[in-house]
Formats: C-alpha cells, sequence, structure tokens
C-alpha cells in the first residue's frame, strides 16, 4: 500500500470543511489509526483538521469558497 494519490488531501479538505461527513470523519480516523502506510496515516490526520472548529491551514481554502 502506498500513500493517497496527489491532491487527495486537499480534495477531502476543501469539500470537508463544508460538508462535515460523520462517515468520511469515521473512515479519516480509520485510516489514521491502522492503515499501514505512515504517510497515508499522517495524510488522514491532516484532513482529519477540516472538522476542528478553529481549522488553522483553512484560510488558504477561503479565496475558493467566497
Amino acid at each position: 500500500m502506498v500513500a493517497w494519490p496527489p491532491g487527495t488531501v486537499e480534495l477531502l479538505e476543501f469539500t470537508m470543511r463544508e460538508l462535515r461527513w460523520p462517515e468520511v470523519q469515521s473512515s479519516l480516523k480509520m485510516s489514521a489509526a491502522n492503515h499501514p502506510d505512515f504517510r497515508a496515516r499522517d495524510q488522514a490526520r491532516q484532513a482529519l483538521e477540516v472538522y476542528a472548529e478553529d481549522w488553522p491551514n483553512g484560510e488558504i481554502y477561503r479565496t475558493y469558497a467566497e
């Protein structure tokens, strides 16, 4: 198994910030805890940050959302 394809984290961040589907969050949590590739675990943790009230890396997406 390898890390996710390029752009996957960014796509999840952009869409899940607005949608925040609990099923996607659960899947990301499982991947962050159990994926055999450390890169995919790190990417899942990064994507999970969009579910936090204060998302420190979210300012980059404000341009696209407005």
